[in-house]
């Protein structure tokens, strides 16, 4: 069987995506399972020279890796398992969650992704933005809203404090 060669987009940019998922109670229903479907989604693009981690935050956040990792089939697979394995309880901590997403990545790119996944349900909003404009640096937040009741108070102005993009997934 004679097959056509494997094109390569040799001018694709290897990136580091920390994918931060929101497993707080606000989330239960619909909005967890939506989240966990667009992460899966997500990692399936990951691609040959990019690197990743997943951080879930409720009360606490907690990354898979702790740094990112190179996509390679075993750590998406593994990423897979630490996803179907999520669920929603507990409290809103996304400061917890953006310490560890604004650290700089271990990942040898110039490209770096922050994708927020989150029903926007929190209360310190000021604060927050803050946060994230004083440790953002180079890196590009991109913030999803999970759930048709997302509050775009919290979700949307993270465009005014760093690079980003704000959209609903709603069912």
């Amino acid at each position: 069987m004679v097959l056509p060669p494997l094109t390569i987009d040799e001018d694709r940019v290897a990136r580091d995506v920390v994918f931060v998922i929101d497993t707080s109670g606000s989330m239960g229903g619909a909005s967890i399972r939506q989240a966990k479907l667009a992460l899966l989604l997500a990692l399936d693009q990951l691609q040959h020279g990019d690197w990743f981690d997943v951080i879930a935050f409720s009360c606490d956040a907690h990354a898979l890796f702790g740094t990112s990792v190179p996509a390679s089939a075993d750590n998406i697979d593994r990423a897979r398992e630490f996803v179907d394995d999520l669920g929603a309880d507990g409290g809103t901590n996304i400061a917890a969650a953006l310490d560890l997403a604004l650290v700089p990545g271990a990942a040898p790119t110039d490209v770096r992704q922050i994708v927020f996944v989150t029903d926007g349900a929190v209360g310190d909003e000021a604060q927050l933005f803050a946060q994230v404009a004083e440790r953002i640096g180079h890196s590009r937040l991109f913030t999803v809203g999970s759930s048709s009741q997302s509050r775009e108070a919290a979700v949307v102005p993270l465009q005014a404090v760093s690079p980003c993009t704000a959209r609903r997934a709603a069912a």
